[in-house]
């Protein structure tokens, strides 16, 4: 079995931890020495019910935009893609994804540990010589600032699969437009 990947450093030296002072199972990376993956229980799902706002935005080599904005106002999630190449906005429909909110958040906060990346998302595996593009993220929550991680052509470990999730919504919404 495979160790999990650390979202601090990129490396997959990691080793389970029980906390028993929290009743939690966590990992420890013995690359970078962090833990990841393991709070209070309380904060990490504080975060799943107080999320409401979250922007994607990832700006490639030949400066097109990718971007994703998430909305939920009372029980109703919405997202919207936009993308900008040629600096002309692509028409993109707006997608109720309500259903898939419960099973987004945990893929966000349980499966990628987003709230262990770093502020800066540096330091991690090198993206291909000919990629460049630059990331920055930003979720906001209820009654708490808002949260912002941000990078440039660097590939943080979980990075691709927040890109690649991200990605089928404009797919999708393509092969509305052709329809």
């Amino acid at each position: 079995m495979s160790n999990m990947i650390c979202p601090i450093c990129g490396k997959d030296d990691t080793e389970t931890f029980f906390d028993r002072k929290l009743h939690q199972q966590g990992y420890h990376c013995l690359s970078c020495n962090r833990d990841f993956g393991v709070d209070d229980g309380k904060k990490i799902k504080q975060y799943e019910d107080e999320l409401n706002d979250f922007v994607y935005e990832r700006v490639e080599k030949d400066s097109t935009i990718k971007r994703i904005y998430i909305k939920k106002i009372l029980d109703k999630v919405t997202l919207k893609p936009e993308l900008i190449k040629n600096k002309v906005l692509q028409p993109y429909q707006e997608a109720d994804i309500s259903d898939l909110w419960p099973t987004l958040k945990k893929f966000l906060f349980e499966q990628i540990y987003i709230l262990d990346w770093p502020d800066t998302l540096t330091g991690f595996l090198t993206g291909k010589n000919d990629e460049s593009y630059e990331i920055d993220m930003k979720f906001q929550l209820a009654l708490i600032n808002p949260i912002v991680k941000k990078g440039e052509a660097l590939l943080p470990p979980y990075l691709k699969a927040l890109d690649t999730l991200f990605s089928s919504f404009f797919e999708i919404n393509n092969d509305n437009e052709q329809h």
